[in-house]
C-alpha cells in the first residue's frame, strides 16, 4: 500500500466548509493531510477514523513567516485546551483537527472569521495585482 497520496485541490483557499468536508472524508478513508499547495494537496496513510477538521485563518501570517507570532501561538494554546490539534499552517491559513464527536468550536462569531477572510484575501490580492502590474508593464515594454 502507498504511504502518500496527491490529489487535486479543486475548491478555493476560502471555502473553508468545503475543505473540512473533504479532510473529514480523507480521513474516514485512512488519509491525513501533511502538505499544502496551489494545485496537489499530499496526504499521509493513518489508521482510518473519523477527524472534526477546522480551517481558520489569520491574516497577519504568511508563507515567508520563518515562525509562527505570538498570536498565532496563543490561538494554538487555546485552540488546545478546547482539544484541538493543529495539524499544519500555510501562509495565513490553519487546519486544526479532534477526534472529539462534538467539539468546542474555534470560531463561534461569523462576523470576526468573515473580517479575517476579507483581511486575508485582501492582503493576497494586493500582491497578486502587483505581479499582475509587473507583468502589464513587461509586455508594454515588448510592445
Amino acid at each position: 500500500m502507498r504511504a502518500v497520496k496527491h490529489s487535486l485541490a479543486n475548491f478555493s483557499f476560502y471555502d473553508q466548509k468545503a475543505i473540512e468536508k473533504k479532510l473529514e472524508q480523507m480521513a474516514a478513508q485512512g488519509w491525513m493531510i501533511c502538505k499544502l499547495g496551489n494545485f496537489f494537496w499530499t496526504y499521509a496513510r493513518i489508521q482510518p477514523q473519523k477527524l472534526r477538521f477546522a480551517v481558520t485563518y489569520f491574516p497577519g501570517a504568511s508563507n515567508f513567516d520563518p515562525h509562527p507570532s505570538e498570536k498565532q501561538l496563543t490561538k494554538e494554546d487555546f485552540c488546545a485546551q478546547d482539544g484541538w490539534r493543529l495539524v499544519l499552517r500555510w501562509g495565513p491559513m490553519q487546519i486544526f483537527c479532534t477526534s472529539r464527536p462534538d467539539p468546542v468550536p474555534i470560531e463561534t462569531d461569523p462576523v470576526p472569521q468573515v473580517e479575517n477572510i476579507h483581511r486575508t484575501m485582501k492582503k493576497m490580492l494586493l500582491g497578486q495585482l502587483a505581479i499582475l502590474a509587473v507583468i502589464l508593464w513587461s509586455l508594454a515594454l515588448q510592445i
